[in-house]
């Protein structure tokens, strides 16, 4: 609950890896990097590749995540009524472009590792 008596939620899904949505390049907090040194997605799932778990995990997420389904759920079960019109807010539809933006490069990735794999194989 805000100072104003307000419920918030905060949502932090796999796919905001630049720490707190839209907030990483404007922060002076210390990013989330892979090994290579990078804050993308595809870095991340680079580095993990080869963790089953992990992989299975990311195709699932990048499967079935919906920020859409997030909001709506958020209003309807929890009765957060900022979240009522949720397309009509521009930060939260800045948020949706950030995760629909990562998930659209995690599937990119997921794709050229197949790709890659597929070519190893031959």
């Amino acid at each position: 609950i805000d100072l104003n008596g307000v419920r918030t939620i905060r949502i932090t899904p796999m796919f905001d890896y630049d720490y707190s949505f839209l907030t990483a390049e404007k922060s002076e907090i210390l990013r989330r990097q892979a090994d290579n040194g990078e804050t993308d997605i595809e870095s991340l799932i680079e580095q993990y590749k080869n963790n089953p778990e992990f992989m299975k995990f990311v195709e699932k997420s990048i499967s079935s995540f919906d920020m859409r389904r997030v909001y709506q759920s958020i209003f309807e079960e929890d009765g957060l009524f900022a979240f009522k019109d949720f397309e009509k807010n521009e930060f939260f539809s800045q948020v949706m472009d950030f995760v629909n933006n990562n998930i659209a490069r995690a599937k990119a990735k997921i794709r050229d590792l197949q790709e890659f794999n597929r070519g190893e194989q031959l």
